[in-house]
């Protein structure tokens, strides 16, 4: 085929067009969707694989910290290229870390796996001096993480020793061990020895030293017999005693330069102590381990003291931690910049209780030091919070700031009737243990018999118990324990166990009662429940996890008991006396006491919440007025006195600063602080008996003919 030269010019001049449109790049359209850079992933149980729901999300370098959702899953957007070290912690789990690189434009998956925290061995104290007189000494075994269970087992080759008891089990008890010496067939002189606790997780030793008195020439005894200043420890105290008669000139000796003391010789009459002041030097010495001696020599003996002690790699000077501002969901903390060059990184650490560690929970993980401000989002309203922040050098050595604390605003929230259950005389109990796990206690009005209704997230379902009148006390120690004081149809006060599913009887207290009667309890451990008979009598009952025994205390019956330690058990009677237990017998404890009532006043109780010691409210009526009081430790102050006809039922103090007042026909109260009670609406006018809070922002009041508040 022949073509002309004018089709020619059209062909080279398209070819040119289309050869300059194959060559210009592609452009978005103006409302194309941008392109985002972001980390995803799952948070899971390691060992039910299961997702874990509320875990916090942190990354190095910092982005931004979020929460897993109800299917363990999270995602961080808008972040930079670049690596990130992904931080997954919650409560009862280790943490754990994963490590991502990511490019721009891109979606990176960084899923987690967390590890529950197991049960751990824990002995306080680890030594023990009995010195010239002590015969016996306790000794505290606890499951420090409370999960799971420790069993535990005590030995000692020492024949002037002995351990009782000498094996256990802990769960979230403490385990009290006596270790007590007989000095009756040894010569006199000073002994040393080791109690040795083993269990399933772990094992601790128990130092022992014991003297036995010299009554013939004078006799040189020594305590402590090792010193561990770590590595920021400076200075300690050396005991020197004459356990003899006569006079002891002793004198000191030390192994290395780096150890002072304040006085190397003196003399002791019998039964005097001088008190050495041994110290450590850390100057011009190299990083690492040292372990010296210091010798006392007196009376023909010589005795010699450990000294241990850590030079660590020089740290950086704790930046200064302040919180900026706070509201319901949010508080702001800011610090002064570190400038060190060996800086590696800032830690933050939060606690919903004082005395922040490492081991608190980490929320921030800063690798930038002129990042100085950090916004916590993942709060609860109306909860108090503390933070340090630790600075680390290259060496991953720290330093960690004062403690701050700040307290969350609390939403406006309002209290609404969640449901009204039909043929219920009243509940009288209410008790949580999540949003989706509460429970109410009351009694049928076409049965008289108990009954509990239970609320799963969704709705509320009834069980009748035909064998008893009614629950007087509940009390769960997780949402599968719990234990239940109940009025049984046999004429008994009987002991009920939960396992997560169903109550069961365990045992009987009482085998004659008077049902107008309504036994309190106080659960401090499996083999350690307290039970009074809610105004029957002056008797007070203790389980040990198989019999019940019983004695009577002061004149007049007690109403409630409570209890912060197996050590420090409370008990309240008719006449407003408190008697405290201390691990040996009861007393009356007259601070407390100082309100009592004599036989001129009609005096009501109807309830009573306590906090700690120094936080104890009671409900009752002195037959003039139905009055709040509480308890600072000191003295009781009045709070309200309400209207006769408007009598408080149910107190639950959420913080010593913030808590919930219910009672007759419907009325509601709250404390914010200060010197008294404020009234708050109500959705109704039934009287209301007990009230249960989860936090500040969740909670339930119940009452007659079957009402149920939620807030």
């Amino acid at each position: 085929m022949v073509l002309c030269s004018k089709c020619i010019n059209v062909i080279f001049v398209l070819a040119i067009v289309f050869a300059t449109l194959s060559c210009k790049k592609a452009e978005a359209p103006s409302d194309a969707p941008a392109i985002e850079t972001k980390i995803t992933g799952k948070v899971t149980d390691g060992k039910t694989n299961q997702p874990i729901a509320g875990a916090n999300i942190t990354t190095s370098p910092v982005t931004s910290a979020v929460n897993t959702g109800s299917d363990g899953s999270y995602t961080i957007p808008n972040v930079s290229a670049g690596q990130y070290t992904i931080l997954a912690s919650k409560a009862d789990y280790n943490d754990a870390t994963s490590t991502v690189s990511i490019q721009e434009g891109k979606t990176v998956i960084a899923d987690i796996t967390l590890l529950p925290i197991g049960p751990e061995l824990e002995v306080i104290p680890t030594s023990l001096n009995f010195d010239i007189a002590q015969n016996s000494l306790v000794v505290s075994i606890k499951n420090k993480s409370q999960k799971g269970t420790v069993t535990w087992a005590a030995s000692s080759i020492q024949t002037w020793l002995s351990i009782s008891p000498n094996a256990g089990t802990t769960t979230s008890e403490t385990d009290q061990m006596t270790i007590t010496v007989d000095r009756s067939n040894v010569a006199f002189g000073n002994y040393t020895g080791v109690v040795s606790i083993t269990s399933d997780y772990g094992s601790k030793d128990v130092n022992v030293q014991m003297i036995k008195q010299n009554p013939n020439e004078p006799q040189l005894s020594v305590y402590p017999l090792v010193f561990d200043f770590g590595g920021t420890q400076s200075t300690d105290n050396l005991l020197i005693k004459n356990t003899g008669t006569g006079t002891l000139n002793w004198n000191i000796n030390k192994s290395d330069g780096w150890i002072t003391v304040n006085a190397t010789s003196g003399s002791l009459s019998a039964n005097m102590t001088s008190t050495v002041q041994v110290g450590v030097t850390r100057n011009n010495l190299a990083v690492g381990n040292f372990t010296g001696t210091i010798t006392v020599s007196g009376a023909n003996t010589n005795i010699a003291s450990q000294v241990k002690m850590q030079v660590l790699s020089t740290t950086i000077s704790a930046p200064m931690l302040s919180v900026a501002s706070k509201t319901a969901s949010n508080i702001s903390l800011e610090w002064t910049r570190v400038t060190a060059a060996n800086f590696a990184k800032y830690k933050i650490y939060r606690s919903t209780s004082s005395g922040v560690t490492e081991n608190s929970q980490l929320i921030a993980d800063i690798s930038n030091a002129n990042t100085t401000t950090y916004e916590d989002n993942s709060v609860t309203g109306g909860t108090t919070y503390y933070y340090r922040i630790f600075v680390y050098n290259t060496e991953n050595l720290a330093n960690g700031s004062s403690e701050v604390n700040a307290t969350t605003d609390i939403p406006v929230k309002s209290w609404v009737l969640q449901t009204e259950i039909a043929n219920i005389t009243s509940f009288d109990i209410v008790k949580a243990n999540s949003d989706n796990d509460a429970y109410a206690f009351g009694v049928s009005s076409t049965t008289s018999k108990a009954v509990i209704a239970h609320w799963d997230g969704t709705d509320w379902t009834t069980k009748q118990y035909s064998d008893y009148y009614k629950f007087t006390d509940v009390k769960f120690i997780n949402a599968s324990k719990g234990y239940a004081l109940a009025n049984a149809v046999t004429n008994e006060y009987v002991l009920l166990e939960f396992n997560g599913l169903s109550w069961s009887k365990i045992s009987t207290i009482v085998t004659s009662f008077s049902n107008n009667y309504s036994p309190q309890m106080t659960v401090i451990a499996d083999n350690n429940i307290y039970v009074v008979e809610g105004g029957a009598s002056n008797k007070i009952y203790r389980y040990n996890g198989s019999t019940w025994s019983s004695v009577s205390v002061g004149s007049h019956a007690f109403h409630s008991i409570f209890s912060f330690s197996a050590n420090d058990v409370w008990a309240n009677n008719s006449y407003r006396e408190y008697y405290r237990f201390n691990g040996t017998g009861w007393s009356l404890d007259a601070k407390a006491s100082s309100a009592s009532y004599s036989n001129n006043y009609n005096y009501n109780f109807y309830c009573l919440f306590s906090l700690n010691a120094n936080n104890i409210w009671e409900g009752y009526s002195d037959g003039y007025y139905n009055r709040v009081d509480q308890y600072n430790g000191s003295n009781w102050q009045v709070k309200q006195n309400i209207n006769y006809d408007n009598a408080i039922f149910g107190i639950f103090m959420i913080s010593s600063s913030y808590g919930w007042f219910v009672g007759e026909k419907g009325v509601i109260k709250k404390y914010s602080g200060g010197t008294s009670l404020e009234n708050v609406n109500s959705p109704t006018t039934k009287s209301l008996y007990s009230v249960f809070m989860l936090n500040a922002t969740s909670g339930w009041a119940v009452g007659s003919g079957g009402v149920i508040l939620r807030y």
